[in-house]
């Protein structure tokens, strides 16, 4: 998984962690940090395949709360 981001909280101590969800299971697809101008560009690998999650999440590991999430068609 490709993953761009921007606008992030610019928290140099903030770990995310990318979460693939379907009604059943969630799978993490990795975790990873933004630069000091709140963007960032990384490569995850998650066992979960395409077609098989409905659902992307992007929770902030610290506290679980989720920044961003996005339902995919």
């Amino acid at each position: 998984m490709h993953l761009w981001v921007e606008g992030m909280p610019r928290d140099a101590n903030a770990v995310y962690e990318v979460q693939c969800d379907s009604p059943n299971w969630s799978a993490s697809a990795g975790t990873f940090r933004v630069g000091p101008d709140g963007k960032a560009y990384v490569t995850l690998t998650t066992a979960a395949r395409r077609g098989e999650y409905n659902m992307i999440r992007i929770v902030r590991r610290a506290d679980h709360r989720v920044v961003f999430s996005a339902s995919l068609t």
